[in-house]
């Protein structure tokens, strides 16, 4: 028993001295990736990607949201509140978006349309 705890102690503290690397390797090429510059990612390609938007009505769903917060006629921050409501709900996260932005705008006097 004492040998087997010992045993399995050398192995863990083995395990822990082992040098970690923080470089991911691409199988192609054999070289690291590094990380570039931050990309700055806009509104419109937030929400078609984030909410898996598929149908051509849902992209233009986003686009007029997109719309109304570039004319000032949304807060950015109602956007942003209504996706992560939406992104923490089980299953398909743009029809909670469009539920709450719908909801959310209205009570901004901004009537939004989605017709599917």
């Amino acid at each position: 028993m004492l040998r087997v705890c010992l045993a399995s102690a050398v192995v863990i503290l083995v395990v822990l001295t082992i040098p970690r690397t923080t470089s991911v390797v691409t199988a192609a090429t054999g070289k690291p990736i590094t990380s570039g510059p931050a990309v700055q990612v806009t509104l419109k390609e937030q929400l078609e990607k984030g909410l898996r938007a598929r149908r051509p009505i849902e992209f233009a769903f986003v686009a007029e949201v997109v719309q109304a917060v570039e004319d000032g006629k949304l807060p950015i921050r109602l956007v942003n509140s209504a996706y992560d409501w939406a992104l923490k709900q089980p299953r398909y996260p743009f029809q909670y978006f469009e539920f709450a932005i719908t909801k959310l705008a209205k009570k901004q006097g901004v009537v939004l349309h989605f017709t599917p």
